[in-house]
């Protein structure tokens, strides 16, 4: 089974990170990459032709292994053991699942505004359902742009993907969707509403597509608990970080005004 995989790093110093099962891909900072982030490398994977160069084949960060807790040779493997399939996929973020039936109740939850967001977008493309009405279990859920696939998905996922990439990009007039899907969104480091729109079409396609055979690597119950102490202890750290030193700026701020208003008083006491 011949798989073509690469992998993005998007400065120097990730460079070590990149597997030697994977062609190294440097995502240079332009308007679209910025925006769209993983999704523009599999795009461009596809308009290169790079997806049908091989049996299978996907584009993976730089952080696969520090957010998988798997190798890429590991997720290889994997999927070679496994032939007969459309696409692979590895979901690290497997406490989600059981928190959420849905990706879009999840992005609805974590990042407010993004379901109106998406539904408001599918009306307008036509797509016919709305992101309340995608049911989704262990199965076809994936947080990230953790897949390998076939030519075949390949086609079906750009043809799914890039209308609604191209209405981001092209539909300037829609000032209120499109402003807010380029706003940062609640997250623990500054990004826009993009990239978790887009990624959560790889489930959308699942569920709406019942003729594409998908296989989802299953980790272990142990591996899913260091998963979450691990991983999870590290993400959720940025946030907590975010929150301290907000609330940290702005009590400072909150000092100095006061301590403002109190020269002022007493400047004002002096002056009757």
């Amino acid at each position: 089974m011949n798989i073509k995989v690469r992998q993005i790093y998007f400065s120097k110093e990730q460079v070590s990170k990149v597997s030697e099962n994977c062609f190294p891909y440097f995502n240079t900072s332009d308007f679209e990459s910025d925006l769209f982030l993983e999704y523009s490398v599999i795009l461009k994977s596809y308009l290169d032709g790079f997806y049908k160069e091989g049996d299978l084949a996907g584009v993976l960060s730089w952080r696969f292994f520090e957010k998988a807790r798997k190798t890429e040779s590991e997720f290889l493997e994997f999927i070679r053991k496994n032939p007969g399939y459309d696409v692979y996929f590895i979901n690290p973020f497997m406490e989600q699942v059981t928190m959420y039936d849905s990706v879009w109740k999840q992005g609805g939850t974590n990042h407010p505004g993004l379901l109106e967001i998406a539904d408001s977008i599918f009306q307008k493309l036509g797509y016919g359902f709305k992101a309340s009405d995608v049911k989704n279990t262990s199965a076809d859920t994936l947080y990230c742009n953790y897949w390998i696939g076939s030519p075949a998905f390949w086609e079906k996922y750009i043809a799914f993907t890039k209308p609604i990439h191209d209405y981001i990009l092209e539909n300037k007039n829609d000032t209120e969707i499109v402003d807010k899907l380029k706003s940062n969104a609640p997250y623990h480091y500054p990004v826009s509403y993009i990239p978790f729109l887009m990624e959560r079409l790889f489930s959308t396609l699942l569920w709406k597509d019942s003729s594409i055979k998908y296989l989802a690597y299953e980790y272990s119950p142990l591996e899913i608990a260091n998963l979450i102490n691990e991983l999870r202890g590290y993400e959720y750290a940025y946030k907590k970080i975010d929150v301290w030193y907000n609330l940290f700026h702005q009590n400072i701020i909150i000092r100095f005004l006061k301590n403002i208003r109190n020269i002022l008083l007493k400047i004002k006491a002096r002056l009757k």
